[in-house]
């Protein structure tokens, strides 16, 4: 599951894995959460546009390995799936694309 826009600042990035593991789900299944944040810690009340974070929440499934997939873009998140010979499969990626109200220095 891909999650745009979550508000998660840098050091509270642990929030969603930390939900779905106190969740009772987590009794029967397992999840791995990536995610990445571009706001800031200093903003008490961030402004909106062009901060915000992003999130890919995976089910742990037998055979198979997730991991992330550097991406030189501060809103773009990937994660590479792997089945158990090591050998990648597909590529999810989740993106943070604010509205562009046509001024380049905003983003």
């Amino acid at each position: 599951m891909c999650l745009c826009e979550t508000w998660i600042k840098p050091s509270e990035l642990s929030l969603i894995q930390n939900n779905i593991d106190s969740h009772e789900i987590s009794n029967v299944k397992t999840y791995v959460v990536f995610n990445k944040s571009i706001m800031s810690e200093d903003d008490e009340h961030s402004t909106g546009r062009p901060c915000g974070a992003v999130a890919i929440i995976c089910k742990v499934i037998d055979g198979l390995s997730y991991e992330i997939f550097n991406s030189r873009n501060s809103r773009i998140l990937a994660v590479l799936i792997k089945d158990n010979c090591d050998r990648p499969i597909p590529i999810i990626l989740c993106a943070y694309m604010p509205y562009f109200d046509g001024n380049q220095d905003t983003y």
